[in-house]
């Protein structure tokens, strides 16, 4: 039995006993206890497999470590002698150093019978491409140039734009953050695109520049300096929308994609914004003129992650809902060292067919694994917007029962807002759990019809969320997004002319007759 005509042959660079599968479009040869492979061939017609790899992956090809196929003959293409690969017969291990290799091939004679054991070609891409880079299919290894076939990982592609917002005392932890996402090696189908500003006063690390830069990161797997070729775009302010309208435009076009995360990061401050940037003077860009900015890109992204304190509010949610199918973000404060880049963009390496959804949950959850032993609070929520409408239906109807209510219904409604849980913990901003608060409501008010609208929002915020974490709250579990209602009257800008969700709520009009404790009947 021979090599099909367009079958797929994986190895491994470790050591290790090989089990070998021929399928129809398929041919696998897999470790018995197999950790992910990071080298994978094209079997041809005739007798020859070609790849094409990089070798930058830290598990790649490390001589004279790599075994191959038993009964193959081995070859190496080396950037030293590009036009003659070396032969190797028998090929036990490859020599050579993995920074000069460029090429790896390993032919199978026709005659060769190995067991059969079918994977599929889907189950190739799936199970065995996280490391893989390129796929040349040639005649002979003479003759890589005639490559006709790829396969690069995910079939399409990603841009993950991470927006740093560090003129300010993150300054240190942007650094961090930045070398930690340089540490990951994704597919050539994923790439990340940053913007950093930087700030004059509060860190000398990695270069001790304070000007805004810009790049795609650049893999490195080192802690100690930043290999990106990032660009100086002079100092500008990361607090204006058209800094960060412009940073996604420049992402689209640098590295287009069929698919497009957010990532904003900085200081957040719910319904007063996120961005702060000190040397420029303003304090935060505002939720609306943020929404605007990201609508003025033109993209439309899968998820729009904040890696900030407090924006998990169904305001923020609500306001950019039309630009992206999901929101990932936290009610509570946000650890100085924020997300975990590493393990989240990690999936990748482990699984390179992630959707949005995936993506989001795994943010979730690797950020609460990274702060289990934390003292403090940490909340993280994944919203799917599209599910939104229904929330705020849900609410606007929970509203027109409620200014129908009794006084011993307003009074039992501020008392779940005064007994209510609170964000920052411990602070008075008047950002409350929405799902607590509905669900104090639902127990204590008298009228049945305002107990039933209050359950309704429940259901409706539950049915929105994809993923929820929270620590250190105990019986009283944080819902997934809070709200502003305050104990004294909203401030100015809180109202339904500046504010999407208050627009389809009403919910400014609730929290005025609360604060203002004047019972409609």
């Amino acid at each position: 039995m021979g090599a099909p005509d367009n079958g797929l042959l994986a190895f491994t660079d470790y050591s290790a006993d090989y089990s070998v599968g021929w399928g129809e479009n398929s041919a696998v040869v897999q470790a018995v206890d197999p950790p992910p492979p990071v080298v994978m061939g094209v079997a041809l017609p005739g007798d020859a497999v070609v790849v094409t790899h990089p070798l930058t992956v830290p598990t790649a090809v490390s001589a004279p470590s790599l075994t191959v196929l038993r009964g193959g003959v081995c070859a190496i293409r080396s950037q030293s002698t590009p036009a003659t690969p070396a032969i190797a017969v028998g090929c036990p291990v490859l020599t050579g150093t993995s920074d000069d290799i460029t090429e790896v091939g390993v032919r199978l004679p026709l005659s060769w019978a190995p067991p059969a054991v079918v994977v599929s070609a889907a189950d190739v891409r799936s199970k065995f491409m996280p490391a893989v880079r390129s796929v040349a299919v040639a005649s002979s290894m003479a003759t890589v140039a005639t490559a006709t076939q790829q396969v690069t990982g995910p079939a399409e592609r990603w841009t993950i734009m991470v927006y740093m917002a560090a003129d300010n005392d993150l300054e240190g932890q942007a650094t961090s953050d930045l070398n930690e996402i340089e540490s990951v090696h994704l597919p050539e189908a994923v790439q990340v695109t940053v913007l950093l500003d930087r700030s004059p006063a509060y860190s000398r690390d990695l270069g001790d520049w304070s000007d805004t830069r810009r790049g795609v990161i650049r893999y490195d797997g080192s802690d100690d300096s930043i290999s990106t070729p990032l660009t100086s775009l002079g100092e500008l302010n990361t607090s204006a929308p058209g800094t960060l309208t412009d940073f996604i435009r420049w992402s689209r076009t640098t590295q287009p994609a069929d698919h497009y995360v957010l990532v904003v990061w900085g200081h957040g401050g719910g319904i007063y914004g996120t961005c702060e940037d000190e040397s420029s003077g303003d304090y935060l860009m505002p939720v609306r003129r943020m929404s605007n900015a990201i609508g003025d890109s033109g993209v439309h992204f899968d998820m729009i992650g904040f890696d900030t304190c407090l924006q998990g509010m169904v305001e923020q949610a609500v306001e950019i809902a039309p630009y992206t199918d999901i929101l990932v973000a936290s009610e509570e404060d946000t650890p100085a060292d924020g997300w975990n880049y590493a393990a989240w963009l990690g999936h990748w390496d482990q699984q390179p067919t992630v959707d949005a959804a995936a993506l989001a949950r795994y943010a979730v959850t690797d950020y609460a694994a990274s702060y289990r032993s934390v003292a403090s609070p940490v909340t993280l929520s994944a919203v799917d917007s599209r599910r939104l409408p229904m929330l705020t239906a849900a609410i606007n109807r929970f509203v027109v029962a409620a200014q129908g209510g009794s006084s011993a219904d307003w009074q039992a409604m501020r008392a779940a807002r005064d007994n209510g849980i609170g964000f920052p913990d411990g602070d008075s901003w008047g950002f409350v759990d929405l799902g607590n608060y509905m669900q104090q409501v639902a127990a204590a008010v008298p009228t049945a019809a305002i107990a039933a609208e209050a359950a309704a929002v429940q259901r409706a915020l539950s049915a929105s969320l994809l993923r929820q974490v929270d620590t250190r709250y105990g019986s009283r579990s944080v819902t997934g997004l809070s709200v502003y209602l305050p104990s004294s009257a909203p401030v100015s800008f809180y109202s339904d002319a500046k504010w999407r969700f208050l627009r389809e709520s009403n919910w400014d009009s609730f929290a005025q007759t609360l604060a203002n404790n004047t019972p409609s009947s």
